[in-house]
C-alpha cells in the first residue's frame, strides 16, 4: 500500500500572525472572541484584493478557510482568493455543480467517490474511490472530477471535517488498461492542480491500494 501523509497542499508558513501562533502553538486554547478576530482580520485582508467576491464571504464561509489553514489569517485569505479564481476560470469543473447532472448521478451511484459512514480513529472523514467501478463510457473522466468536488463541497460545510481533515483511500484493484487509457495522466494532473492550494480541504493522508505500476 502506498501512502502520502499530511497532504495539506499549502505553502510554507511564512508570515504567521500572532493569532495563529496563540491558537495552534499554545495548545489550541481560544474562545469565540479569538475566532471573531480572525474572521475580521481575514475580511480586512480580502478588502484589499480587488478580484475577491466579498458577498460570499460570510462568517461561516471564511471559517471554512480558516480551519483549512489552521487559523493562519493570511493563508486563509490567500486560499479564498485562489479558490474563487479557480471557480471562475474552471467552469468545466465547477460550473452548475449539482447532483442533478446525470453523469454525476451515475458516478455517485458507482461510489466515485464514496464516504464511509464512520470516521477513522482520529476523527477524520474517509473518502473511498473504487477505481474498478468506473465506466468511462457512462461517466467521462471530467465527470469523475466534478463528482469528487461536489462531494467535497458538501463535506467542507461540516466544521468537524475541516478541523480533523480528510483521508482518501483509492482502490485500484481490478482497474483495467481500457480504464487507464480513458483516464489519462491529464485528468489526474487537473485534479491535483484543482486541489493544491486552491481548495479548502486538508487531506491528512492518501492511501493507494493495489496501485498500478
Amino acid at each position: 500500500m502506498s501512502e502520502y501523509c499530511e497532504y495539506m497542499w499549502c505553502d510554507s508558513a511564512r508570515g504567521r500572525s500572532s493569532l495563529a501562533r496563540s491558537i495552534y502553538e499554545d495548545g489550541g486554547r481560544f474562545d469565540k472572541r479569538d475566532k471573531k478576530l480572525a474572521i475580521k482580520t481575514v475580511r480586512s485582508i480580502l478588502r484589499q484584493m480587488p478580484d475577491v467576491d466579498l458577498e460570499h464571504c460570510t462568517d461561516e464561509y471564511i471559517t471554512r478557510f480558516l480551519l483549512a489553514r489552521k487559523y493562519r489569517t493570511e493563508q486563509a485569505a490567500a486560499l479564498i482568493a485562489a479558490y474563487q479564481a479557480q471557480i471562475t476560470h474552471r467552469q468545466d469543473i465547477f460550473g452548475n455543480l449539482t447532483a442533478r447532472d446525470p453523469a454525476l448521478q451515475r458516478a455517485l451511484r458507482a461510489g466515485i467517490p464514496g464516504v464511509l459512514p464512520a470516521r477513522d480513529r482520529k476523527g477524520r472523514c474517509v473518502l473511498v474511490i473504487l477505481a474498478s467501478q468506473w465506466d468511462p463510457i457512462a461517466v467521462p473522466a471530467l465527470s469523475v472530477q466534478r463528482a469528487i468536488f461536489l462531494v467535497l463541497e458538501i463535506l467542507i460545510q461540516d466544521p468537524r471535517n475541516q478541523q480533523s481533515g480528510f483521508v482518501a483511500v483509492v482502490d485500484w484493484s481490478g482497474f483495467s488498461l481500457r480504464q487507464g487509457g480513458a483516464l489519462g495522466a491529464a485528468a489526474l494532473r487537473n485534479l491535483i492542480a484543482a486541489l493544491r492550494g486552491r481548495f479548502p480541504a486538508r487531506f491528512k493522508a492518501i492511501h493507494f491500494l493495489s496501485a498500478p505500476l
